[in-house]
């Protein structure tokens, strides 16, 4: 049997779901695929929305980071911005007319749909 009929047969569905405010995926079931290198089987599912902990006035819209690169020195954060704080900087302000407008457009499908 080659490797490649075999990756077939060993073929695990994924669902995920797309966050329609930054177009990632993000899977609807964690299964731990490190835990489950080191042989502790995990299956647990993820509940709620990607974007629904996030606080419009409080929350990081922005972040600038020092992207120096090589292993292990990450990416250190520089600097921050709110969502009201870039709506009153005209390099970033449409950026938010554009979130706002489609918020608008989210609220307005809810309401079509009863939610």
């Amino acid at each position: 049997m080659d490797a490649d009929h075999s990756a077939r047969n060993n073929a695990v569905e994924l669902v995920e779901r797309k966050c329609p405010c930054c177009g990632w995926n993000c899977p609807t079931r964690r299964t731990g695929g490190h835990a489950r290198a080191g042989g502790v089987q995990v299956d647990r599912l993820v509940e709620g929305a990607p974007i629904g902990h996030l606080d419009p006035e409080q929350g990081v819209f922005l972040r600038w980071r020092n992207a120096r690169g090589g292993r292990g020195f990450g990416f250190p954060t520089l600097r921050t911005m709110t969502l009201p704080e870039a709506a009153q900087d005209p390099r970033w302000r449409p950026y938010v007319a554009t979130l706002v407008a489609w918020a608008r457009r989210v609220v307005a499908l809810g309401d079509r749909l009863g939610l």
